[in-house]
């Protein structure tokens, strides 16, 4: 959530800095994969607010294939559904 405040302050170093400490943390965080822990509703305006931010910050949006499958359908990104394809 850091990175996604920094990036949406226009802090684009900072913003930077989280997502490389994001990254360490966790090499496979997605966006997708965060939407899947049920932390937004799929598809409501919190989750795409969520998306545009991390967009924003740089942070990956799509999870890898082998991931993706587990993710409940509707927690599926279009835009990465298309990129899997």
């Amino acid at each position: 959530m850091l990175a996604l405040s920094d990036a949406q302050a226009g802090l684009e170093d900072e913003a930077q800095a989280q997502v490389r400490e994001v990254l360490r943390l966790e090499p496979g965080f997605s966006a997708e994969g965060w939407i899947d822990n049920g932390i937004f509703r799929p598809g409501g305006s919190a989750a795409a607010r969520f998306v545009a931010g991390a967009r924003k910050a740089g942070l990956p949006l799509c999870a890898k294939a082998q991931l993706a499958v587990r993710f409940a359908p509707g927690n599926r990104l279009a835009e990465c559904e298309a990129e899997r394809a």
